[in-house]
């Protein structure tokens, strides 16, 4: 199982829409096998944007686990985005568990276990807070973490602060993710000492269309936006395990092992350097228009009528 991580230092940059992106436009994906897991403290971006219920996720999973007896799944607490792009929401405020807390048991199930689906994990941590909180958990029991950054000089500082940190908590496996216009990639290692990973550019419509505002679906169908995240989405598969042994779960010994062996991309952070922004991706390229229809969550906008509920939402459940 892939499982990747987002989040951000400062500021709104977009973890949760480039969440929903990944998850939406990873290579070979298939209905119902890429999870976004939402496991920002915060909460609620997801029910916010989408008209999901807040009692379906991460509060419902809860109280299934205190009633439970012979284990339980995730099953009957997973919401779909129009198209069926799964969510395991949380809730405004909800109390998201720590990675290696018993409750997230049933996401780290092997196939042919409990949830026989589920091939690939999108995480949204959200903001990270000063201490770090029960994100450290997450991030360890990720394959790759991803710092979603504007590429202003302060915003690069307040990455800069928390590198060493970020390389402690996730192994090394950890890179950036600008967007807009951003310094070179050599820049942005020699100033935060992280590598980066993936650009994105900054395209305000389309971003809010793929954030479940209205609008019409050309708008992010056609966008650099959506091409630099099947981009990013393929090249993060493409350097994922592809072992289907159950010693390669997430959080086993040899998955452990595995990340523990990769080397760590950084540098003695440099605090005097200078930084040069260079621009952000402007148009995708000619075969990225094609390669895949429009993404699941926006399956419904171009017939005008996008759905705020699924009839797998049900409300006031448990």
């Amino acid at each position: 199982m892939t499982c990747v991580a987002l989040c951000s230092i400062k500021g709104s940059p977009g973890v949760t829409t480039l969440a929903t992106l990944l998850a939406s436009t990873w290579p070979d994906r298939v209905v119902g096998q890429t999870v976004v897991v939402e496991a920002d403290p915060s909460g609620g971006d997801l029910a916010g944007r989408f008209g999901l219920s807040g009692n379906v996720g991460w509060s419902s999973l809860r109280s299934s686990e205190r009633r439970s007896l012979d284990g339980w799944s995730l099953d009957g607490h997973l919401q779909y985005l129009p198209g069926g792009l799964p969510v395991l929401a949380a809730g405004r405020g909800a109390d998201v568990p720590d990675a290696d807390d018993p409750l997230c048991t049933p996401l780290w199930a092997l196939p042919g276990e409990r949830w026989d689906r589920i091939e690939s994990i999108v995480v949204d941590l959200g903001r990270l807070s000063p201490s770090g909180g029960g994100i450290q958990t997450w991030m360890a029991r990720s394959d790759r973490t991803l710092v979603v950054t504007r590429g202003g000089t302060a915003d690069l500082i307040h990455v800069r602060e928390r590198a060493a940190w970020l390389m402690d908590a996730t192994g090394g496996a950890v890179g950036l993710v600008t967007v807009g216009p951003a310094p070179s990639a050599h820049e942005l290692l020699e100033f935060t000492g992280l590598e980066l990973v993936g650009r994105m550019p900054l395209d305000g419509r389309a971003a809010a269309v793929a954030a479940g505002a209205g609008g019409m679906a050309r708008r992010l169908t056609g966008s650099a936006l959506l091409a630099a995240s099947r981009r990013l989405a393929a090249e993060l598969a493409e350097e994922m395990p592809h072992e289907t042994d159950s010693t390669n779960s997430p959080g086993s010994h040899s998955d452990q092992t595995r990340r523990s062996n990769r080397p760590r991309t950084t540098r003695k952070l440099r605090s005097g350097a200078r930084l040069r922004r260079t621009g952000s991706p402007s148009q995708p390229r000619p075969d990225d228009r094609a390669v895949r229809p429009a993404i699941p969550v926006l399956a419904a906008h171009e017939a005008g009528a996008f759905q705020k509920k699924t009839a797998s939402n049900v409300e006031g459940a448990p």
